[in-house]
């Protein structure tokens, strides 16, 4: 029973932090021992508010309790000790997960996370994509890309880009300068170009006022 009464509340705590949109993330990420130290500590937790509900609600459930009938039925298919309690801390673990993902949405999840864990590029990213700001991405071979940074399905800001492209050409390598070679003006909502990670050579924030810009369009067509 002691196994029994260890390995729940750890599942339990496993569950909640799977389950979360707003711990999920921060527990994937963990490595070695944390990844059973965390589920502990929260099944702990639930363990212990199961316990104070127990010694708030418990004496409802016997015998001369208005949930009597309940009680006893609880106590014919779980009669070993603790069973009320490890039910309860289960229960819990089910419970909070759509509670708190009703209130914390995935995507408000990661930008609560990109906040405080986020790398330059990063906040870059989403200062693009929550202030409507035009980012450059520049890839290996040079080519360059400009445009806001967009939400999709299982998006993550350390991972992969879906771009709403606005302009395109490519860093000189003698300059340094941004040739600008096309301007896409007013494109389909739906129209994105996806780069992979592993091709981004650099991310910064574009002004198309910067010294740093060339353009080979006409002025017409700039932004």
């Amino acid at each position: 029973m002691a196994f029994e009464f260890a390995l729940v509340p750890v599942l339990a705590g496993y569950w909640v932090l799977t389950r979360t949109h707003l711990l999920g993330s921060p527990y994937e990420r963990r490595t070695h021992h944390r990844v059973f130290f965390e589920p502990a500590v929260v099944g702990g937790g639930l363990l212990l508010v199961a316990w104070l509900l127990e010694l708030v609600l418990g004496g409802a459930f016997e015998q001369d309790g208005f949930l009597a009938g309940v009680g006893n039925l609880w106590r014919g298919i779980a009669p070993f000790e603790n069973a009320g309690l490890l039910a309860l801390t289960a229960t819990l673990a089910v419970a909070l997960p759509p509670a708190i993902n009703a209130r914390v949405s995935a995507v408000d999840a990661a930008n609560r996370w990109a906040l405080a864990n986020d790398s330059t590029r990063g906040r870059l990213l989403r200062v693009s994509m929550e202030d409507g700001k035009l980012l450059e991405v520049v890839l290996a071979g040079g080519e360059a890309h400009v445009g806001l940074v967009s939400s999709s399905p299982g998006f993550d800001f350390e991972g992969d880009l879906a771009l709403a492209p606005a302009l395109s050409g490519y860093r000189d390598n003698d300059t340094g300068k941004l040739q600008v070679k096309a301007y896409y003006g007013e494109l389909d909502d739906d129209f994105r170009i996806v780069i992979r990670l592993d091709k981004v050579l650099t991310v910064r924030l574009f002004d198309p006022r910067s010294h740093d810009v060339e353009w080979t369009v006409s002025a017409s067509s700039q932004p």
